[in-house]
């Protein structure tokens, strides 16, 4: 479909649509550090949360390792006692067989308690025994014999009882002092899943005691079905066995599909060889949970804020073209009344956060850390060019539409001059340049002071602010056949020569100067062409890159005629 559209209507569109897209953007960017100190929270979180886990996890094994401690040493004193009844040392199968199972109705922690003569034949049980059993190839038995004391065994599955155990063993002697066999005793090992049960754990966590093999011989949750069971993550065991300590932290996923930060420790008294491990594993998704309510909350917040921000920018944008389109469609104010709109509507709201942050700076500051000091005076920083872009467009604006008001009186131009270096002195001399002046003797011109003093502001400023430090700038004046011309000269980085045709263009930049990262907006240049063609002058330069420009404007003997509007320049 053809556009029928007027090239004035097209430059129109064109420019709105970018006015607002810069308006968008900074809404945007002026939210986005706020999103970024969410995310830092978020993150926060998260470590403190892992940290407080981790601490946790290990003080829980570390308890049930010392509960196992206490229970061993208990044990050891247990069968020492009954190594001196007189049932186990005669060999009295049934009264011995009783006496056993009394002391285990009454202490449930053991799966067994009997007695094995030299053999290994258990003749005396506390747990039923449905056929002959011989113990001679269990290691507690062996080594009770041959270190004639205490023994510790293997953690394993026992084969009388099938239940999951750690044996321990202790000689018996006759009247004469010779070994006459050993009494033993089968530590039920599902005190950890008692224990587990006990803990305020999270949901999905779990406790698990496995031996070298990856055998399961505790499991919390559902103990019962993970008796025997290979560790369902693969990855633990792997880890455990190549760790080559005795205890550590490792994450890794289950056959659940459910990710878990692990701390493992061993369960072998100290000498011991590793043969058995004890880990309680903490879902990850938990890791991050409250840190993810925060962020989920924080960032619900901000992107209503967000929205509502942008969809009032948006409406104002789109009510006031609707508004003023029909009536300026020929001209190209329509672009100017746009940003004079947009301006005032931002003004305020900047102004309200230029003094809330001044406030905040002036009673708080010292009360903040180092990173929100900073991130706060980078904000007020940010906010302060915000302001000053506000007014320039303001003042573009009245240029453009019409409505800045031209009041011409006789002016000295060599006053001007000498006034805008004085305001400019500090940052003259904080970059510490040298700055000349030749001034000729002129007639005084029939001009608007305050323009022609915003032009020679405008343009010593630049040269100031695109020479390095050291540098020089000489302002010149001098009177030519029908005008008087005004040059400034600088020592600073020049302009590549392809840029230089667009210089005075809308928003144009050089390169060079968004390369050195030095602040600006291209509004600048724009702004004084248009106030020098308002005084009826023309305005150019000359530069070279790398060795400074020279910026001129003239205005004519004349004077400048006077022009009705509703503003003068503020």
């Amino acid at each position: 479909m053809a556009d029928t559209r007027t090239k004035a209507q097209r430059e129109i569109d064109r420019s709105v649509r970018n006015i607002r897209l810069r308006v968008v953007s900074l809404i945007i960017i002026t939210l986005l550090p706020i999103y970024g100190l969410i995310l830092v929270v978020f993150l926060d979180q998260r470590n403190t949360t892992t940290d407080a886990v981790r601490t946790q996890s290990k003080s829980l094994v570390t308890v049930a390792v010392e509960n196992q401690e206490r229970y061993i040493v208990e044990t050891e004193s247990y069968l020492q006692t009954l190594a001196q009844l007189p049932v186990v040392r005669h060999e009295n199968a049934a009264e011995c067989n009783r006496i056993m199972a009394g002391i285990m109705s009454e202490t449930p922690l053991y799966t067994n308690l009997g007695v094995a003569d030299l053999n290994g034949d258990i003749y005396c049980s506390g747990f039923p025994l449905s056929s002959p059993v011989n113990i001679a190839d269990r290691q507690y038995f062996s080594q009770a014999l041959s270190l004639e004391g205490f023994s510790f065994g293997h953690y394993q599955i026992g084969r009388v009882t099938g239940k999951p155990s750690v044996n321990f063993g202790y000689p018996i002697r006759d009247d004469a002092g010779e070994i006459s066999g050993i009494v033993f005793a089968a530590l039920d090992l599902a005190w950890f899943a008692e224990l587990a049960q006990g803990l305020n754990i999270p949901e999905n966590s779990t406790l698990t005691v496995f031996d070298l093999q990856g055998k399961i011989l505790v499991r919390y949750p559902e103990f019962e079905t993970w008796v025997g069971q290979d560790v369902p993550e693969s990855g633990l065991v792997r880890s455990v066995n190549d760790a080559g300590t005795s205890d550590g932290f490792v994450t890794t996923a289950g056959l659940d599909g459910i990710e878990r930060l692990y701390y493992f420790d061993s369960l072998q008294p100290a000498g011991k060889s590793r043969e058995a491990f004890l880990t309680i594993g903490y879902p990850v998704e938990y890791l991050s949970r409250d840190a993810q309510r925060i962020l989920i909350q924080n960032t619900a917040s901000l992107a209503g804020v967000s929205v509502i921000s942008l969809a009032v920018a948006w409406l104002i944008s789109s009510s006031f073209i609707a508004d003023r389109f029909r009536l300026l469609e020929e001209t190209n104010r329509y672009k100017s009344q746009f940003v004079s709109l947009v301006a005032h509507q931002l003004k305020t709201p900047v102004n309200a956060v230029l003094w809330g942050l001044e406030l905040v700076l002036d009673e708080s500051k010292s009360a903040l850390s180092k990173d929100y000091q900073e991130m706060l005076d980078s904000t007020y920083s940010s906010s302060q060019h915000m302001l000053k872009l506000i007014d320039q467009l303001l003042n573009l604006s009245r240029i453009e539409s019409g409505r800045l008001k031209v009041v011409p009186e006789p002016t000295d131009i060599n006053a001007l001059v000498e006034e805008s270096i004085k305001e400019l002195t500090p940052r003259i001399e904080a970059k510490q340049h040298s700055i000349t002046t030749s001034f000729e003797d002129l007639p005084k011109l029939t001009v608007d002071p305050l323009l022609i003093r915003e032009v020679i502001t405008n343009l010593v400023s630049n040269a100031v602010k695109y020479t390095p430090d050291k540098g020089s700038v000489t302002v010149q004046t001098e009177q030519q056949k029908g005008f008087v011309k005004v040059s400034v000269t600088d020592s600073g980085m020049g302009i590549p020569l392809e840029e230089q045709p667009k210089l005075f263009e809308l928003f144009y930049r050089a390169s060079n100067t968004r390369d050195n990262e030095i602040e600006g907006n291209g509004l600048g240049l724009y702004f004084v062409r248009k106030l020098v063609e308002i005084s009826g002058g023309e305005i150019g330069f000359s530069s070279d890159e790398g060795n400074g420009s020279t910026f001129w404007f003239t205005l004519p003997l004349r004077g400048s005629a006077a022009r009705e509007g509703e503003v003068r320049i503020g």
